[in-house]
């Protein structure tokens, strides 16, 4: 999951915004008639370079904005209508894929829980090195499960 942390946010993204907003203020100031060095129109070029210096960084912001809200939404509803239950990793194998140098994990698990009977889930989790390694097979974990679609469950993770 993409984590928005303030101070990493601000060092990379304001630049662009204020480089963005430095470009369009200088559209709004530059002569109609002038043009690049290629001939094209100087006050359309910085516009649109301004529009897309200012615009991807925020659009970036609200993607991982809305990642990082839908994630915790769900947790609320399956906290709120989910039930919970013990996983054992029956297995796990990385995938070969890495989201932020951590590693994407594919686990086999085998749920439980008071509601229904045991049945096997496959499920994948980015992972951070240090938690990697304290996995191992057998391991029991609480998940939260939906009520509606038993295969989708959430891993509480206790580390």
């Amino acid at each position: 999951m993409w984590e928005i942390k303030s101070a990493n946010t601000i060092i990379i993204i304001a630049p662009l915004i204020l480089i963005g907003v430095i470009m369009l203020i200088a559209g709004f100031v530059v002569s109609p008639e002038a043009q690049t060095d290629d001939g094209h129109n100087l006050k359309l070029f910085l516009f649109v370079m301004g529009a897309i210096f200012t615009g991807s960084p925020v659009a970036m912001i609200g993607i991982m904005y809305v990642s990082n809200l839908r994630t915790l939404n769900r947790y609320k509803y399956l906290n709120q209508h989910g039930y919970r239950g013990r996983a054992r990793i029956v297995d796990f194998n990385e995938t070969g894929t890495e989201i932020n140098n951590c590693p994407v994990i594919k686990f086999k698990l085998e749920i439980e829980s008071d509601y229904k009977s045991p049945y096997v889930v496959d499920k994948k989790e980015t992972m951070n090195l240090i938690n990697l390694s304290k996995l191992h097979r057998d391991m029991i974990v609480d998940v939260l499960i939906d009520p509606d679609k038993p295969k989708k469950i959430m891993i509480l993770w206790d580390f």
